[in-house]
Parts: C-alpha cells; sequence; structure tokens
C-alpha cells in the first residue's frame, strides 16, 4: 500500500492521499465508470445520481444526489478517504465543504482527447490500480491513433453544429472536451473560435452558418428524433436538406475516460459515412 503519496489536481493544488484510497465517492459519470473497468468497484462507495454506466454494477453503489447539487451529509456518512469532482461539473462550495471537513477532494479537468488519456494513468496512480490503467491507457491510445490514420485519409471534413440545449439553442466552441473529439474524429466545429465555452445561439444563426451535420444528442439537453421537425423549414440548410439533423448518444461523444474508446469509434463512423455519400453523390452528378 502507498504511504504519504501527494497528488496535484486540475486546480494546480496537492492532494495528500496517506494510502490507497479505499472508499471513494465519484462525482463525476465518466470517472464513475472508469473506476469500475480498472476493477475497483468495491472501493466506490458512493457516486452521483446519473451515474449510470456500467450497468448492472453502479445500482448497487450509494446514490448521493446530482453533480450540481450533492448531498454533503450523505457524502460525510459514507466516511471517504478521497473524492473526485470536476472543476466544470461540480460546484466549487461543495467542494470546500468537503475539504473543510478534511475529506481530500480530487479534482480533474480533462479538456481534449490528450487529457481524457492522461486522466486514465492519473485515476490508475491514485488508487493504486496503475496496472490496469496502463491496459486501459493503451487500448484508448490505440483507438485514437486508428482515428488519426482514417482520418488522415477523408477528402472532406463537415461543418458542424453540436447542441447541447434547447430554448435557447446552446453550442459548444474550442475549449472543450467534445469540439476536440469532432476535430479528431473527422469534423469542423462552426463554433470553435467563439469567446464563449457554450455559447446561444438562434435558429437564424443555424440558417446562417450552412452546417453540413446538425447533431442533437441525447444529453445534457434529451434530444430526441422529434426535434428534428423543428428544423424541417429551413430547407436552405445543407444538414437539413441532406437528411443530416441527427440524433445522437451524447455520451459516446462528451464521456471521457475509458467510455472514449467506444465513443471514438462512434463519432468517427458518423463522418465517414458522410463522406461515403458525399463521394458517391460526386461520381453520380460525373
Amino acid at each position: 500500500m502507498a504511504l504519504n503519496h501527494s497528488f496535484i489536481d486540475a486546480r494546480g493544488i496537492s492532494v495528500a492521499l496517506p494510502h490507497n484510497p479505499q472508499r471513494i465517492v465519484s462525482l463525476i459519470c465518466s470517472v464513475t465508470e472508469t473506476l469500475f473497468a480498472l476493477g475497483l468497484g468495491d472501493r466506490i462507495a458512493g457516486c452521483t445520481n446519473y451515474c449510470i454506466r456500467p450497468m448492472p454494477q453502479v445500482e448497487s453503489v450509494k446514490k448521493i444526489g446530482g453533480p450540481k447539487n450533492p448531498d454533503i451529509e450523505a457524502i460525510l456518512a459514507l466516511n471517504p478517504d478521497l473524492v473526485i469532482a470536476n472543476i466544470e461539473e461540480n460546484e466549487r462550495v461543495d467542494i470546500n465543504r468537503l475539504e473543510d471537513k478534511g475529506i481530500p477532494v480530487f479534482v480533474t479537468y480533462p479538456r481534449t482527447v490528450n487529457d481524457s488519456l492522461t486522466l486514465i494513468r492519473t485515476l490508475g496512480l491514485i488508487t493504486g490500480s496503475e496496472q490496469a490503467a496502463e491496459s486501459f491507457y493503451k487500448k484508448a491510445e490505440n483507438v485514437v491513433h486508428q482515428t488519426l490514420k482514417q482520418v488522415a485519409l477523408i477528402t472532406y471534413r463537415p461543418n458542424v453544429i453540436y447542441l447541447i440545449w434547447r430554448k435557447p439553442y446552446m453550442v459548444i466552441n474550442k475549449d472543450t472536451y467534445i469540439h476536440d473529439v469532432l476535430t479528431l474524429c473527422g469534423g469542423i466545429n462552426i463554433h470553435a473560435e467563439h469567446p464563449d465555452r457554450y455559447p446561444e445561439i438562434t435558429i437564424e444563426d443555424i440558417v446562417n452558418a450552412q452546417p453540413d451535420i446538425i447533431f442533437l444528442p441525447s444529453e445534457p439537453f434529451p434530444f430526441k428524433k422529434k426535434h428534428i421537425k423543428e428544423f424541417m423549414h429551413y430547407g436552405a440548410i445543407p444538414a437539413v436538406h441532406n437528411n443530416r439533423v441527427m440524433p445522437v448518444d451524447g455520451e459516446l461523444f462528451s464521456w471521457y475516460g475509458v467510455r472514449m474508446i467506444f465513443g471514438l469509434p462512434y463519432v468517427r463512423k458518423i463522418f465517414a459515412e458522410y463522406n461515403k455519400i458525399l463521394q458517391y453523390n460526386i461520381i453520380q452528378k460525373g
């Protein structure tokens, strides 16, 4: 058992762990799934109500509320020796309350695919499961390399809009994990250079942007097939004209950690199919 180790988290703060944590509370869905993948299910004392992977194992873990409104007393009652949080997904006041009670809180903030790779190793390091983490790291790294090889051969990168909210419509800029997934897999995020991390846009903005693909993910707003019809009056949008207003699995675009092993091929396949259809149409017109 490792003793008196300190680890620098995403805040730049040194988090001291006197031993390999045995009672972990995860406040992040992606981390909960990754911890299970590393074989640490029996050491996860609590997780959020939104932690739904892996099923059915996660069902037996004590739920402590949502990422934005966790039940601090319920967390303390679990007597955790480590809480894992995220700068964006969790509130600073909740992190501070836990630390004021002497609970070590390791805060994460992956915003790129490389950050996600690093996180896998980091979680292995702070939990004493380096060997399992290295195995998943190599699997994920191989998926990244294969994706890059495939993208290097494409002839066209579609311009895309990735909506994360409705009423108002909201999208993502380049300072997000989703953006990096889109880019690595062969797409161009139309709102990459917007100064706001999560810009609000209008339907007129979407018309003017002329996206090739509009993604309607299942989270954080639960877009469904019925929402496609909101765009059907705007046939001048290439995505509408070419039937590329697409409900997609939001987890596979936005969950980092081990989920990227499945997420990157999922996103890459969407762009590969788009290019295949594009090339077919070019041949037909020729």
